[in-house]
């Protein structure tokens, strides 16, 4: 429903908790792409905690940024990041790397159990 009121009202923001957002992208990616949701600039994640999957999904992003681009983002952007990586085809403006991605580096490290990103 979710993304047909998106579709239906040209929605260009969208508030949610993660738990939501995991409901949304769990839907994969054929019914993802049945529903215009170009509208969208903004994607706001906030409140419960986050889902095991989701927050390595969001880590594996921080970590693919930072690698390809030489850009470390703060974690908070991090979902954001997964959810343009795994929809390429969306209409999407701007994703705001806000923060600093180098206090967060060791935490990601540790998360991942691996040496994470490396900044350039």
């Amino acid at each position: 429903l979710t993304l047909e009121d998106i579709e239906k009202h040209r929605a260009d923001t969208l508030i949610l908790v993660p738990v939501m957002l995991q409901r949304i992208l769990n839907l994969g990616k054929e019914e993802l792409r049945r529903h215009d949701t170009s509208s969208l600039r903004v994607i706001a994640l906030s409140g419960s905690a986050v889902p095991a999957k989701l927050a390595c999904d969001a880590l594996d992003a921080f970590a693919r940024l930072s690698r390809l681009e030489g850009i470390v983002p703060a974690l908070e952007p991090a979902h954001a990041l997964h959810w343009a990586l795994a929809n390429p085809h969306a209409e999407l403006d701007l994703i705001c790397l806000s923060g600093r991605g180098d206090k967060d580096l060791a935490q990601v490290r540790e998360a991942r159990g691996d040496d994470g990103p490396a900044p350039r």
